[in-house]
């Protein structure tokens, strides 16, 4: 049986400020909430970037600024959950024992974007370079994140660990999965489970499990879905905790646009199945 340790519905947006507030957003650019505009009521939370495109004034990010290496930072507009302990860097402590799970149901919808100029994207509707939402669930003390990632035509499961340093020399890589096509109008129940004892993620997408990672902090998945990859050693990783959030990404910016849904998002644990033979 599991129990459920937050919940949010949206119907009053994102509390970012206050005593206890249970969200806190992520500065991009000199914007002190991001690239996004939110709005919050019966129907969920939709959240799409600031700018708007000037022919047809449909929701477009605005144009980022180069980071230190000359690239856009990836993540234009984040919010994260505050609740937890400080052992877990402001997420949710993973207790061994139990499984640590985020759900949400989510739905993004692209604008703009066939009018890309670049000759390596295959197809626009589904390539996360131009414009995506994710459910986060980051380990800031490890740099371990295990996300999923909804373009306009396709879902993604995506397994990462972050440098946390340039000079980092542990293995920094960043797995992308293809795991379903998608229609923009639809929502998914997502949701990504830790487990802290067996070391295992796993990603379910709308009742069916889509990805397992059992070897955390390791190059394991298929080299085709390999996207970055540092080449520092690999070790060994053990999350001891978890926060969750909501994101818009970009990687190219050519004036295009996205919007982002979500109708309740909930944090549980539930006892963990033993292992014994």
């Amino acid at each position: 049986m599991s129990t459920e340790i937050f919940r949010e519905d949206f119907t009053a947006g994102l509390v970012t400020e206050g005593p206890g507030a249970p969200w806190r957003l992520r500065p991009v650019d000199g914007l002190p909430e991001g690239d996004g505009i939110v709005r919050g009521g019966p129907d969920g939370l939709r959240v799409v970037p600031s700018a708007r495109q000037p022919q047809t004034r449909r929701p477009a990010f605005t144009e980022p600024k180069p980071g230190p290496d000359g690239a856009p930072l990836h993540l234009r507009w984040g919010a994260f959950t505050t609740g937890g302990t400080a052992s877990a860097r402001g997420g949710f402590t993973a207790r061994p024992g139990e499984v640590l799970s985020v759900t949400a149901e989510m739905g993004l919808r692209g604008f703009g974007l066939r009018s890309h100029p670049y000759d390596d994207v295959a197809e626009a509707t589904t390539d996360p370079r131009l414009g995506a939402g994710g459910l986060i669930s980051v380990d800031l003390e490890t740099g371990i994140i295990f996300d999923f990632f909804l373009t306009h035509g396709r879902l993604y499961a995506v397994y990462e660990r972050l440098a946390l340093q340039p000079d980092a020399e542990f293995a920094a890589f960043t797995y992308c999965v293809p795991v379903a096509d998608r229609t923009p109008g639809t929502l998914h129940r997502l949701q990504v489970a830790y487990d802290a004892a067996a070391g295992t993620a796993r990603w379910t997408a709308d009742g069916q499990e889509v990805l397992c990672v059992d070897r955390i902090g390791l190059r394991s998945l298929d080299a085709r879905w390999l996207r970055r990859d540092n080449g520092g050693r690999e070790e060994a990783v053990r999350p001891r905790g978890l926060s969750f959030g909501l994101g818009l990404f970009l990687e190219r910016y050519f004036g295009q646009g996205v919007r982002l849904s979500a109708r309740r998002l909930s944090v549980s644990t539930s006892p963990a199945a033993s292992r014994e033979a």
